[in-house]
């Protein structure tokens, strides 16, 4: 059985903004929190251990996509440890929209994840430089610049 894309859609916005409302600014250090925690539960089960950075952005986003998360994602080299990181129709985009135009914590599930991975097997610290989205549905668009830096 799939959960149903627009029950999920509307318990991550009822999660995320409630964490607007009890946690205010802190509610960013959930969401690298929560990356770390669900890094820590699917480990075991993803090959990650000795790879370089890219490799390792690029075996989660295989699983991501796999799991649904979205149709696709496209990592780009842009320099020495920057990156983009382009997602397209995300599962969640339309609770993602309304929580950035509402003020409320985004998600970034597959950031927290990726960048909790890039911590512990790469050690190497990474910083959301830019985000930009457009679209909807399956033509929805997240890209992200990355830089990373070591620990």
């Amino acid at each position: 059985m799939a959960i149903q894309n627009d029950f999920f859609d509307a318990q991550v916005y009822g999660i995320y903004m409630a964490t607007r409302d009890l946690l205010g600014e802190r509610g960013e250090e959930l969401v690298a929190l929560s990356g770390r925690y669900v890094f820590r539960r699917l480990r075991a089960s993803l090959d990650l251990e000795g790879k370089n950075p890219v490799e390792v952005v690029r075996v989660l986003a295989d699983y991501l996509e796999a799991a649904g998360y979205y149709e696709r994602a496209e990592i780009t080299e842009i320099g020495a440890n920057e990156f983009y990181y382009d997602m397209y129709g995300v599962s969640i985009f339309g609770c993602v929209k309304d929580l950035e135009r509402e003020g409320g914590v985004l998600p970034h599930f597959s950031t927290a994840l990726i960048f909790a991975a890039l911590e512990e097997i790469c050690g190497m610290k990474a910083e959301l430089a830019h985000l930009e989205m457009s679209g909807a549905g399956a033509d929805f668009h997240g890209r992200e610049k990355w830089v990373l830096k070591s620990l």
